[in-house]
């Protein structure tokens, strides 16, 4: 229902400051309007950019401009196709031709920009191994299963026979405190340095301020032949933290939810390093974040997704945030590997499609091979503040000019 009031607000707007039915108002008004409302949604009250019309583009044509424009410029084109086509309805023949032509430009540009290589590959093939524990929402925090959880992904790890050389556990798939679960994760740690292997796992992670308090992170940590934590960068609102905590926290128990007391990682962390390659980490919806995507590149050669979507039970939010990582990988041309506590898991392949996956729901192994990726792209280069400020001045310039009294 908030998220709608965006929607509303960009029509308003719209029809308050474009009133005419001129041709500009379709073209340039009506998608500049809506990307810029998508943008706005993207950071007010700690930003949330899911299902961005860009994100819906990951197996069409226009895929190929998000390496060149990122995720607001396919915004831009996809309302750009929506008012030609509305156009091509309801205007004069020889409009219609006009808008056909710069219909079928658009949509041709795209396929053959989407054959073009912006990276190269930069690593021998690695063998990787994405594990689905699927741990039941209602005890994955009981004290009590802790154990039994690490011992279920321990076990899915031993069934590899350790072949693979690097393996991925879920968004807090330990869910022991990390100086807790040392001395249980000392003997895998010790296993996978002796197989040249290296395991990414979430884990809350404590850590003491300069003040001597003890802050609580949503974490990644590297075991066996690497090295590295992260401090999940963008939390969920009640989720994970509180909004105006000292004023909502004790008077409505609904906010006082298992886990939500964790605090923001720092903007700027060096990158994981494992098998030899620098991997940028994400922590659940943190992937639909192209600023956080962007402080980790080019340097990354790898992106990987950890989550716990078990939240989202039988909702169509998995496979949105699993379509919201295959545009990350087709906007950076890198490997994207997504490890879920219950699905979707997913390798993804630098075109952003799906090369395999584990069904939801189900407890299993994900193996394949991938390359770490070298080089960027246009959309990494310039981000997206060129683009927001072009529609911008595009609103600007088109706006309709009063009449002098």
């Amino acid at each position: 229902m908030i998220l709608s009031v965006f929607i509303a607000v960009q029509s308003y707007c719209l029809k308050r400051y474009f009133p005419s039915e001129k041709s500009t108002t379709w073209l340039l008004a009506f998608p500049s309007t809506w990307v810029l409302s998508e943008w706005i949604r993207s950071w007010i009250l700690s930003g949330f950019p899911w299902l961005l019309l860009g994100q819906s583009q990951t197996n069409s044509p226009l895929q190929g401009f998000s390496p060149i424009v990122g995720v607001y410029g396919v915004s831009f084109l996809v309302a750009l196709s929506a008012a030609l086509l509305f156009m091509i309805l309801k205007l004069k023949r020889g409009l219609i031709w006009l808008s056909i032509l710069l219909l079928i430009l658009i949509w041709t540009g795209g396929f053959y920009l989407s054959k073009v290589q912006w990276t190269t590959v930069s690593s021998n093939p690695i063998r990787v191994t994405l594990i689905q524990g699927d741990i039941p929402q209602s005890i994955k925090w009981s004290p009590k299963e802790a154990i039994n959880a690490l011992t279920r992904y321990e076990k899915l790890t031993q069934a590899q026979h350790w072949q693979n050389q690097l393996i991925i556990w879920p968004e807090t798939a330990v869910t022991l405190m990390l100086p807790d679960a040392v001395p249980l994760l000392g003997q895998i740690d010790k296993t996978a340095q002796q197989h040249q292997a290296a395991i990414i796992t979430g884990i809350p992670i404590p850590q003491k301020d300069s003040s001597g308090n003890t802050n609580y992170y949503n974490g990644v940590i590297v075991l066996g032949n690497g090295n590295g934590q992260y401090f999940k960068r963008h939390l969920v609102p009640f989720g994970e933290y509180v909004p105006l905590e000292s004023l909502i926290r004790g008077l409505i128990g609904f906010f006082d939810l298992p886990m939500s007391d964790f605090s923001e990682g720092p903007d700027k962390q060096p990158l994981l390093n494992a098998v030899n390659l620098k991997i940028a980490p994400y922590v659940c919806y943190e992937i639909a974040y192209t600023n956080l995507l962007r402080d980790d590149l080019p340097e990354a050669n790898l992106l990987v997704g950890i989550s716990n979507d078990t939240w989202f039970d039988h909702s169509a939010a998995s496979a949105q945030q699993r379509q919201i990582s295959q545009f990350a990988a087709q906007s950076t041309r890198r490997y994207m590997l997504v490890a879920t506590n219950s699905g979707q898991t997913v390798i993804i392949n630098p075109n952003g499609q799906i090369q395999s996956y584990i069904p939801s729901d189900e407890i299993g192994t994900l193996n394949g091979t991938v390359t770490g990726m070298t080089g960027t792209t246009p959309w990494i280069k310039l981000g997206n503040g060129p683009f927001i400020i072009l529609f911008i001045l595009i609103l600007f310039f088109i706006r309709p000019k009063k009449n002098k009294k």
